[in-house]
């Protein structure tokens, strides 16, 4: 299930896979497919919304998907499972540097309560700004709905050094 943070709607990328827009967009004269992933944001953060013609970025063949997110995103659920159940999941984390930084934009990853990376800078791992970086991470048993936490190693961080989360795809194994 490909999430997309911070998009206007739901769309579909070369594959066919329809990318899912948070929050949820609402619609008068379709279907609705509605749920919560219960976002929590570090001070200063919120969802932010773009659009991939202005906002460039390599390493992507969905560059649409990187042009919105989940800005200082401290915290969400995603419900994946029926309560009580189990299952091991491969999890894509999409982050994208497009904004000028006032450095120390370095911060941990978590999953399900465990550390799964630490010291992440997304423009020093892609190469540099305004490429992508997709993290992915193997083997996530999850009890019900997967939680991700992003933790900034600044304290008492300003929103321009807050983490970018920009999508998130999930992959039952």
């Amino acid at each position: 299930m490909p999430l997309n943070l911070g998009a206007p709607g739901d769309r579909r990328d070369k594959n066919r896979r329809i990318w899912f827009g948070y929050p949820r967009p609402r619609s008068t004269n379709r279907l609705e497919f509605l749920f919560d992933i219960k976002p929590q944001f570090h001070g200063g953060g919120r969802f932010v919304g773009g659009n991939a013609e202005s906002t460039a970025v390599e390493g992507t063949d969905s560059p649409w998907v990187l042009a919105s997110g989940a800005r200082g995103l401290s915290r969400c659920e995603i419900p994946l499972l029926d309560k009580g159940q189990t299952a091991a999941y491969t999890v894509k984390l999409l982050f994208a540097d497009v904004e000028p930084s006032a450095g120390g934009r370095s911060f941990d990853i978590k999953l399900e309560g465990r550390s799964v990376d630490q010291d992440v800078d997304v423009a020093r791992r892609a190469g540099g700004r305004g490429k992508a970086l997709t993290l992915r991470f193997d083997n996530i048993s999850v009890i019900g709905g997967l939680t991700v936490e992003l933790t900034p190693k600044a304290k008492d961080s300003s929103p321009e050094q807050l983490p970018n989360l920009v999508g998130i795809e999930v992959e039952r194994q």
